[in-house]
């Protein structure tokens, strides 16, 4: 029988073991069976944790971690330290909502987004029992692909056999955007691709033998995946996103981990972030687009390197040298911090229909899942400004702030860019504000990397709110001028950031164009910006006259 496990925030001591731990101790003169103590169990998580120790888990499993990768927070317990966390609890949980549905529905109160099948049922049986069309689909496909690779004579315990079941499954979901090509051209694109892993086997013959198979839409192809169509503005489920048949790159690899994770293989869900891929043509258009998008991608790690499957892309790429790859930068990341940034994208939606108060509720979720997560601090506080709960979001930006420089894998000061234009916003009503403004928005630029793609970006993010305050500062200036003094205000922006040479081309073109004695105004009023910008305008003012 269990011990009572007393709920609540507080330090618990439980003594559990297995029934092998048992045997072992009472054949070793009555040794003592090691005692776990609890950090930061809240009464629902306490309960969960007694759910799990009801079906038959044992502390040792839990306290050993449900996944190999670092737990998103530093200060958390290590895995065997006979400590178990909030962490291990949730992530033991996320890792096995297969076995424990219930359970997993019962603490995150919802479906999780890369299940093919959902929570809503009484028991495992029962689970198994109304399986829905599409997870069938998936174990035919499953089982068809391995019969025909053990026919192959490969074994089903080499990570060759794994391998091949994870690209099998990768051709069913994998994006189908190349309209206008033949089979043929896709099936030999794709196999050059294969090639490179060294797979020994005719994959073309294995991939038309998958073609007679039907997929659920019915459509006789199985090189053309399930057809969902992309570019959505909105974060869907896998099921949703095999209902609608629509997704991008995320909704594309929650299908895919789903049937991964049907297959035995144990896949992560990879991230990348668009501004560390520096010579890669899609990320540089990403770029250009938003500096807030993030691609999602599956891994599967094996012994000598990772196997990454990308079916919004199409690409399959093999990774030996991971950590680091030349012009490939990627992070595996843990059931948490994947389910903190689905939740992340939900709140994007949300604040684009207008939803602020959903969009903001939906971002702490994701906040205490994954209390690092810097975007979505970063985003909350947007959510928060745009709510009017200036204060709130000035909060938020000042965690996101104090995480930055301890923070390894983001590596984009977005904070300081949103408290930036906060400032920008507030001085339209109160001047003082413009000094706040410049000092973090030069702070931001210094941070950024491909400083000169950013700085355009910063043009457009300040442009807006840099104009409303200069028009309440010079009533009597038309639009056009307000315009060109906005132009000689973010030149001398890009000169306290350490752009010399950009800020001097901006301000030559500003005195190009025309004097506006207001100009002398804006830099005088400033002690924001620095005398040598000051020079600089003067002498070649002067030089003009």
């Amino acid at each position: 029988m269990l011990p009572l496990i007393l709920l609540g925030s507080i330090t618990l001591g439980l003594s559990a073991c297995s029934k092998e731990d048992e045997d072992s101790a009472s054949s070793t003169n009555n040794q003592k069976t090691p005692e776990y103590t609890f950090e930061k169990l809240d009464p629902k998580l306490a309960w969960t944790y007694l759910g799990l120790r009801l079906q038959g888990v044992s502390p040792q499993e839990i306290d050993q971690g449900a996944s190999p990768l670092p737990a998103p927070q530093k200060d958390l317990p290590q895995a065997g330290d006979q400590v178990i966390s909030a962490y291990e609890v949730e992530e033991y949980l996320l890792r096995h909502a297969n076995t424990y549905p219930r359970l997993a529905f019962s603490l995150f109160g919802e479906d999780l987004p890369w299940k093919s099948w959902t929570f809503l049922k009484k028991t495992k049986e029962e689970v198994l029992a109304k399986e829905t069309s599409y997870e069938l689909t998936f174990r035919k496909h499953i089982q068809k692909t391995s019969a025909f690779l053990i026919n192959q004579g490969f074994s089903p315990e080499s990570d060759d056999f794994k391998k091949a079941l994870a690209i099998g499954l990768f051709f069913l979901t994998s994006n189908s955007r190349s309209e206008g090509k033949s089979i043929e051209d896709q099936i030999g694109s794709l196999v050059k691709q294969i090639q490179a892993l060294g797979l020994n086997f005719d994959l073309a013959k294995w991939v038309r033998e998958a073609l007679k198979s039907k997929t659920p839409n019915g459509e006789e192809s199985f090189i053309k995946g399930l057809r969902l169509e992309s570019d959505l503005d909105q974060e869907l489920s896998c099921v949703e996103a095999l209902q609608q048949l629509t997704g991008d790159c995320t909704e594309y690899s929650k299908i895919l981990f789903a049937a991964l994770e049907l297959a035995g293989l144990e896949p992560y869900f990879i991230f990348q972030d668009p501004w560390q891929q520096e010579d890669d043509p899609f990320f540089r258009k990403v770029r250009s687009q938003n500096y807030a998008y993030t691609h999602m991608l599956v891994g599967i790690r094996f012994k000598e390197a990772w196997l990454l499957l990308d079916p919004g892309r199409r690409k399959i790429i093999w990774v030996k040298d991971h950590p680091p790859h030349p012009g490939l930068s990627f992070s595996p990341l843990s059931m948490q911090e994947y389910l903190a940034k689905d939740l992340e994208n939900q709140a994007v939606s949300f604040a684009k229909k207008g939803q602020l108060d959903q969009s903001i509720l939906t971002y702490q979720k994701a906040i205490s899942l994954d209390p690092n997560n810097l975007s979505a601090l970063y985003g909350i506080s947007i959510a928060k400004l745009d709510a009017g709960k200036i204060q709130e979001a000035f909060q938020s930006l000042e965690q996101a702030i104090q995480k930055y420089p301890t923070n390894k894998q983001y590596v984009f000061p977005h904070a300081y860019f949103i408290r930036g234009t906060a400032y920008l916003r507030q001085a339209i009503e109160d001047p003082s504000k413009l000094k706040d403004a410049v000092k973090d928005l030069t702070e931001a630029i210094k941070k950024v990397p491909h400083a000169d793609t950013y700085l355009i970006a910063l043009g457009g993010i300040i442009s807006p709110n840099a104009q409303r305050y200069l028009m309440s500062q010079f009533p009597n200036l038309n639009q056009q001028e307000i315009g060109r003094l906005n132009s000689l205000l973010i030149a001398c922006l890009y000169w306290e950031a350490g752009y010399p040479e950009l800020a001097k081309t901006g301000i030559l073109s500003f005195l190009q164009s025309g004097d506006i004695p207001e100009a002398a105004l804006l830099l005088e009023d400033q002690d924001g910006f620095s005398e040598e910008v000051k020079k600089y305008y003067y002498e070649l003012q002067q030089n003009k006259n």
